[in-house]
């Protein structure tokens, strides 16, 4: 599901076995947002700036994946062009695999201009950096999530302290009417949104009628859940108390999905 890095321990035994196991054909997998960070923190444009500014804010963020793979050292170069090998989703046999959010317009717009494998080009990371390009809306959305800025200057302050104008949103979920409805988080995080009806609904909802789309990045916590008829989460926070979830599909046509077909760790 992406973010092997930038998040707990260890993170150089996590890519040794994932590469490991993607190398033998014994798994695939997307590109997370941090994957897709590393590689603008490491890369330089033509005119030798860096695709994500080295400042101090970023370069915390990405201190733990520095702390095993020094900067511009031939190791850390090697992970880095790994990483760029990632697709942004898969679509395998009667089921979908994506970071943060399956947009199906999006993902029509952006499919042509990838790769045969659905990787990012070369020149189309400097693009993904640029704000105001598609690359730059298109990537927000697949490796982050929509957000809703919230009416009337609206904010809340999210589990981490940090003052926010804009709402995560379950594009997963039907019938959303207001942003606290719509808003990514526990209960207790939800209701510090304000119940305000939606100004209007452009969150790219998941189809009903769409095959089973899995997903990660939300940093669900608690007994794993399915999160729709055809969706499924499986990031319960792994990286800090959370447990390592996973789900088997034993039919991919077969429906619904059933909530006893979820795996975790037991530590």
């Amino acid at each position: 599901m992406g973010d092997f890095i930038d998040r707990g321990l260890q993170e150089k035994q996590v890519l040794t076995i994932v590469r490991a196991m993607i190398a033998t054909g014994h798994a695939q997998a997307v590109m997370g947002n941090h994957e897709f960070n590393a590689i603008c923190y490491h890369t330089r444009d033509k005119k030798g700036n860096f695709l994500r500014v080295q400042n101090t804010n970023h370069t915390e963020q990405h201190q733990q994946f520095l702390d095993e793979y020094p900067y511009n050292s031939t190791e850390a170069n090697e992970i880095i062009n790994w990483f760029k090998t990632l697709p942004l989703f898969l679509e395998l046999d009667g089921f979908r695999v994506i970071h943060a959010c399956w947009d199906e317009k999006l993902i029509a717009e952006i499919k042509p201009l990838l790769d045969k494998n659905n990787c990012l080009k070369p020149e189309q990371y400097l693009l993904s950096c640029q704000k105001g390009s598609f690359f730059y809306h298109a990537l927000e959305i697949l490796l982050k999530g929509p957000e809703l800025t919230l009416p009337n200057q609206g904010i809340f302050t999210d589990k981490e302290g940090i003052v926010r104008h804009k709402v995560r949103v379950q594009w997963w979920k039907k019938n959303l009417f207001s942003y606290q409805q719509a808003a990514v988080g526990s209960k207790q995080s939800q209701e510090k949104i304000a119940n305000t009806p939606l100004l209007k609904n452009d969150i790219p909802l998941y189809p009903v009628d769409a095959i089973p789309v899995f997903f990660g990045h939300y940093w669900f916590s608690g007994t794993p859940e399915i999160a729709s008829n055809n969706a499924i989460c499986l990031d319960y926070s792994a990286a800090t108390t959370g447990a390592l979830v996973a789900y088997r599909l034993e039919n991919a046509k077969k429906t619904p999905l059933n909530k006893q077909n979820f795996y975790q760790s037991k530590d």
